[in-house]
């Protein structure tokens, strides 16, 4: 008996200390953080800063469009008069028509007889020849040519003669004979322009009135109204004509009848 309630007593106490090991004190809990003795200040809010005045500034002014440039051929040839380029001497020694010599020497007297011109009204005339020479100051020719009216510019290499050294010493070192051969068949009606023009390294140059004489006018046959005959005469290649029954059988050689 006595043993069986000291057994007893000793699983009692035994508990009891086990209680105590197993429980640590309120105040030292470590999953428990301490309450906090001083709140941390909170910064205050801050206070409102004046709105910085943005300067207004005025819209630019509008860029005007460019005023478009009018368009220039790249191929263009300006021509200018050969004063511009400068010239120590020249002379225009021989005007001939179909060959035939006109004038050789006499050139300037001729031209007031025939007031510039050559008469082509026969419509027999096929080449106007310009001969003469030209010296400028600076640059050699290195082309010559013809121009008629406003046309394109022919420059041939056949054009230049040899130059003499009578010429080169009258007209410099730059001096350069030519017979310019301009060719006037087909063309119709009065004063066609006909004028030698030769190219410098710097540009292009008229030989004209202004400058020395290497320009005359040429009056063609007046313009006509061709003949429809189922034939094409070298002066009437640029003509039109109208196909209808008057003319059909020229040209088709079959009847068109009352059509048109």
């Amino acid at each position: 008996m006595k043993r069986t309630l000291a057994i007893i007593l000793s699983l009692i106490l035994a508990v009891a200390l086990f209680a105590g090991c197993t429980k640590a004190p309120a105040g030292n809990d470590p999953t428990k953080a301490p309450d906090a003795d001083v709140a941390t200040d909170v910064p205050a809010a801050p206070t409102d800063v004046p709105a910085t005045e943005v300067p207004v500034t005025e819209a630019p002014t509008a860029t005007p469009e460019p005023t478009p440039e009018p368009f220039k051929d790249p191929y263009e040839i300006v021509i200018l008069d050969a004063d511009e380029a400068g010239y120590k001497a020249f002379s225009f020694d021989t005007i001939k028509q179909n060959g035939t010599i006109l004038t050789d020497g006499g050139v300037a007297s001729y031209r007031l007889d025939i007031e510039d011109t050559i008469d082509g009204t026969d419509g027999k005339t096929n080449t106007v020849t310009l001969r003469g020479w030209f010296g400028f100051l600076e640059e050699a020719i290195e082309e010559v040519g013809y121009q008629i009216d406003d046309r394109a510019i022919v420059f041939d290499e056949k054009f230049f003669e040899t130059t003499q050294p009578e010429v080169i010493a009258a007209g410099g070192e730059f001096a350069h004979r030519f017979t310019v051969d301009v060719p006037v068949t087909g063309l119709t009606g009065a004063q066609h322009e006909l004028k030698v023009v030769v190219r410098l390294e710097s540009g292009y140059y008229y030989l004209n009135p202004d400058a020395n004489p290497f320009f005359l006018y040429y009056d063609g046959p007046a313009a006509t109204d061709h003949a429809v005959d189922g034939a094409i005469s070298g002066g009437e290649y640029g003509a039109s004509y109208v196909l209808d029954a008057s003319n059909a059988v020229s040209w088709t050689n079959s009847d068109m009848g009352d059509r048109k």
